[in-house]
């Protein structure tokens, strides 16, 4: 059985063609081949089928590892509308469920490319070489500036376990702002949460925490809740925002506007 890299090196020999030959054919650059060869990445569409015509071989024997027929057609231009359709159909199934998907844009920022997105196979292993990293990073993994992932990290981040230098928003979450089921942040918002500002069903904050349950130096929770703080109170569902802003200002008068207005969001 051979990969799709070990028949692209048997191919591109057999024609006697290098990488650099291979790769001005294709449009693209020496180093992509180079990573198709190495099994690093796979081609997106249009260079499968482009590698398929140009060494007259079917998708089938680049994509599966165990055919072994190489199909050897030459294509018709009367059928390439429908051929190309069903090569996507087969190149979309394969890559998403197989190998992965991979974009990379070329524009790039001090060398870090402005957006890449990429998803593998879970193999059960967090792998940094498996991250998308970019300026704009989206994948299982994804490392970047604004990032979205099962695992994501960035200056602003989106993801199941997500950690944000400035906005975190997941299932746990990690940043200076943070929400999410379990959120830990400067500000927290969450079913759980903690922080130097916390709110949520069950919050504990250093300074303020708000919440069904509260726990902080100033604290507001509901009535016949946990509620533990220097200056606290129990407020029942008739209670308005501003009252509570108000009760938050006159033992924390510092407090940014923008805070409040975050941690008295359950309030109407």
């Amino acid at each position: 059985m051979k990969k799709f890299c070990d028949k692209l090196i048997q191919l591109r020999r057999e024609k006697g063609y290098s990488q650099e030959q291979l790769a001005e054919y294709l449009e693209v650059s020496r180093q992509s081949v180079s990573k198709w060869e190495a099994d690093k990445t796979m081609p997106e569409i249009s260079k499968l089928i482009a590698i398929s015509q140009l060494f007259h071989v079917s998708l089938d024997y680049l994509l599966i590892d165990s055919c072994e027929n190489r199909g050897d057609k030459k294509w018709e231009p009367a059928s390439e509308t429908e051929e190309i359709r069903r090569t996507i159909n087969e190149v979309k199934d394969y890559i998403g469920y197989q190998k992965g998907f991979e974009y990379k844009s070329r524009v790039t920022v001090a060398g870090i490319p402005l957006i890449h997105i990429k998803f593998g196979r879970y193999t059960g292993r967090i792998r940094m070489k498996d991250a998308a990293k970019g300026i704009i990073a989206v994948g299982n993994i994804a490392i970047g500036v604004v990032s979205a992932g099962f695992f994501s990290i960035g200056i602003f981040s989106i993801g199941m376990l997500s950690l944000g230098l400035l906005v975190s928003l997941g299932i746990v979450s990690i940043g200076l702002l943070a929400m999410g089921v379990a959120a830990i942040g400067i500000v927290a918002g969450g079913v759980t949460s903690l922080g130097i500002y916390a709110t949520g069903v069950a919050a504990v904050g250093k300074n303020i925490a708000t919440g069904v349950s509260a726990v902080g130096r100033t604290a507001v929770a509901r009535q016949g809740e946990k509620l533990w703080g220097y200056n606290m109170t129990a407020v029942d569902d008739g209670v308005t925002r501003e009252w509570v802003k108000s009760y938050l200002i006159s033992y924390n008068p510092k407090v940014p506007k923008w805070i409040l207005d975050f941690l008295t969001l359950m309030y109407k």
